[in-house]
């Protein structure tokens, strides 16, 4: 499974998919507007989260930065690069 969705014709980050548990996706929720979600929740039939998609390249760029801001300095570049992609 893709973990960042790459746009063929831009080269730039579609989706950032952050996948915490491998059970089954029942339902699919917006974290915000729900006319234009740039979060979205997947949950197993037990309302427990299964996974997380970041859609839009600001949002991905601030996820990234929150992640990488925690990582230990050798992996900050990785995580920011392939966000940046």
């Amino acid at each position: 499974m893709e973990l960042v969705n790459t746009d063929p014709k831009t080269g730039q980050v579609g989706s950032l998919y952050l996948r915490l548990s491998e059970a089954a996706v029942a339902k699919t929720v917006p974290v915000k507007d729900a006319e234009d979600p740039e979060c979205l929740v997947d949950l197993d039939r037990h309302g427990k989260v299964v996974g997380v998609e970041v859609l839009g390249q600001d949002m991905i760029q601030e996820v990234c930065a929150m992640i990488a801001k925690r990582l230990p300095r050798p992996y900050k570049a990785e995580v920011r690069e392939l966000c940046e992609a």
